[in-house]
């Protein structure tokens, strides 16, 4: 597989690559030159990252039940 470099260095990890790795916007790398060959090394990901991805993208709209808000009905002392 290729990958061009854009102008300001950005280069395009294949999809198959992508998902044999299970890598995903966002996930850190180690990157270093190794024997005159450049070394991407994805980095674990987070403890909670299967976590925050569905938190950050829900598979489906997110419904809040509504609540009554219910006030005092003395006034508070606050001396």
């Amino acid at each position: 597989m290729t990958s061009v470099m854009a102008q300001k260095g950005q280069i395009v990890i294949p999809k198959a690559i992508r998902d044999e790795l299970d890598l995903e916007a966002g996930d850190d790398f180690e990157i270093y030159v190794q024997d005159g060959e450049i070394i991407f090394r994805p980095l674990s990901k987070k403890r909670n990252h299967g976590l925050m991805s569905i938190l950050l993208n829900p598979p489906g709209e997110l419904e809040l039940p509504q609540r009554e808000i219910s006030l005092p009905q003395e006034p508070i002392d606050l001396s």
